[in-house]
């Protein structure tokens, strides 16, 4: 069994003579585990087990004295450290933790400071909150991972350290490339990952013909699912022919990027547009023009066709609403937020990269609804948002914890399900805390991972 977990802070001692390794805890904590003067425990922290002496003090119980050479054999930063421990008499072991690591690509300002992309200043939020409540966070390249030990980024003293860290408990995937996810390098990194038993939230990207599957097979939820088909000629001319407005879209495509609309503007004359500015879009072709166009820019890319669904607006700027959704480890998902997005003006998609701004979801609701329909509204995106995760969770392998989903509102209310995504951008979520919503409930679900195992035992 193991003994309740406590908040401890950790402060680092200089040793002029390097020896054997040591820690110092407060006579009181030692009686109250058992422990003996002198003997030796070990220390585990991540992945990383280290044997150090056991030295009795008057420290009070929260404080843990380390010698700087321990700290570096632990692979731990020599500075003050707050962590959440367990001791587990069976195996004469101090657990230290959690340790969360996020994986992500890694570049460099002009000034040589590590650089994470849009996910930078979520990094740091992540960093304060775990921190706050006793954990280790780092930032890591998944080309840096090795069993024993990680080269990542940890926050001391408002910047980012590179160091040697140990291998985490658990492992947040926020890689941005969908290539490098099919390289022999992820492939090599995936079975490390499972080799030592860390936890891999979110292990893939997920396509969108791969998840339409998966929502399809559920007849409840098909009264919110516009109709979708993979891209071919003849699955056009069958859609433009029953829908004034369709929608291409990569299947594995991100942020908004290389879409295609293409609207009937009567029988035979039909207008395309794209959000990159493939097309012109005053440009008036008939059916067989317009399909040739849209394959010359296909390049053999698989991509599905959706039916256009007639949104709300403001201005005659697309409006749609992102809802985060997080599992916690009882596997229950709980919306954690909720931002309404505007497109850019002349953009048919809302995506903040494509230059569209946030809204709170109420306020843009209420510009067509009356109150009592808005809050309505609001509640059957929730409902729908959380069915859609529960269902993308149960059927999708690995260990999904995080899904942004997208959902439109039609003129008279209806809500409608645009799209689900794996790895959601973290430039929208409005937050007026230090620590946003998303980077909370990942902390929790890590958290009480890393805590799983001990508490399954004192049960």
């Amino acid at each position: 069994m193991s003994i309740s977990p406590i908040v401890i802070s950790i402060a680092p001692i200089k040793i002029f003579q390097e020896k054997n390794h040591f820690i110092k805890i407060g006579k009181k904590l030692l009686d109250k585990w058992g422990i003996e003067e002198g003997a030796t425990i070990k220390m585990r922290i991540g992945k990383r087990v280290v044997d150090a002496a056991v030295i009795a003090t008057r420290l009070e119980a929260q404080l843990f004295l380390i010698p700087s050479f321990t700290l570096k054999e632990m692979l731990l930063p020599v500075q003050s450290l707050q962590l959440i421990v367990h001791y587990l008499p069976e195996h004469e072991t101090i657990s230290f933790g959690p340790v969360l690591a996020l994986l992500t690509s890694i570049g460099e300002t002009v000034a040589g400071e590590p650089d994470f992309g849009p996910l930078h200043a979520f990094c740091e939020e992540m960093h304060h909150g775990l921190s706050s409540q006793g954990g280790l966070f780092y930032v890591f390249n998944f080309k840096n991972f090795h069993v024993d030990a990680i080269e990542g980024y940890y926050f001391e003293n408002d910047g980012w350290k590179q160091m040697i860290l140990p291998a985490p408990d658990a492992i947040y995937n926020r890689n941005p490339s969908r290539t490098l996810e099919l390289s022999r390098y992820y492939e090599r990194f995936q079975a490390g990952v499972a080799a030592i038993g860390i936890a891999l939230f979110n292990h893939r990207f997920l396509s969108k013909w791969e998840i339409h599957e998966m929502l399809e097979a559920e007849e409840h939820l098909l009264p919110y699912i516009p109709v979708t088909k993979l891209f071919n000629r003849d699955n056009l001319t069958e859609m433009i022919s029953e829908f004034d407005s369709l929608y291409l879209k990569p299947i594995n495509g991100s942020q908004g990027r290389n879409i295609i609309q293409l609207t009937r503007m009567d029988d035979n004359d039909f207008m395309i547009s794209s959000s990159n500015s493939w097309f012109a879009t005053s440009e008036h072709k008939s059916l067989d023009e317009t399909i040739k166009q849209i394959e010359s820019r296909l390049h053999n890319n698989i991509y599905l066709i959706q039916q256009g669904i007639p949104l709300i607006s403001i201005h005659n700027r697309k409006l749609d609403f992102r809802l985060l959704c997080h599992k916690n480890l009882s596997g229950r998902w709980k919306v954690t937020s909720t931002t309404a997005r505007i497109s850019a003006e002349h953009q048919f998609v809302s995506n903040i990269a494509r230059g569209g701004e946030t809204m709170r979801p109420l306020k843009a609701l209420s510009l067509y609804f009356d109150r009592v329909s808005a809050l309505q509204i609001a509640a059957l995106m929730k409902e729908v948002a959380l069915e859609t995760a529960t269902i993308v969770g149960e059927r999708t392998d690995g260990l999904t914890i995080e899904l942004g989903i997208d959902i439109g509102v039609d003129c008279t209310g209806g809500v409608w399900l645009i799209e689900v995504n794996s790895k959601p951008s973290k430039n929208f979520e409005e937050h007026d805390t230090k620590i946003r919503p998303s980077a909370k409930a990942i902390i929790e679900f890590a958290t009480s991972w890393a805590l799983k195992p001990f508490q399954l035992e004192e049960e």
